[in-house]
């Protein structure tokens, strides 16, 4: 008898069952793009896939990801408004350009 004989059919299985992990993993990205999430969405489904895979994320790298995820979305917002002349730049502030919002002729801060 060959050590290690017959392991074959196993190890198969296991690619097989990463293959088709990594593929769930690819659709569920793509899923999320669909639904056009925004980034502190998809930064919670990103934490929530870590952890569901054993992985570990603390709650000080859960804060620090969020943080990141919503300074993004608020910048893409900002950028759109700003793009359909929405917003007009009026100060800066702790480093973070404060923007007054014009719609329909009404000023909102």
């Amino acid at each position: 008898m060959v050590a290690g004989g017959g392991g074959g059919a196993e190890k198969k299985a296991k690619d097989d069952e990463a293959a088709a992990k990594r593929y769930i993993e690819s659709l569920d990205k793509q899923r999320e793009k669909v639904k056009e999430l925004s980034e502190v969405e998809v930064a919670l489904a990103e934490i929530q896939r870590i952890r569901a895979q054993g992985g570990e994320v603390t709650e000080a790298q859960k804060q620090r990801i969020l943080q990141f995820a919503a300074e993004i979305d608020i910048t893409k917002e900002r950028t759109a408004a700003y793009a359909t002349g929405e917003v007009v730049l009026t100060s800066r502030s702790d480093c973070y350009p404060t923007f007054l919002v014009v719609q329909q002729g009404v000023e909102h801060a």
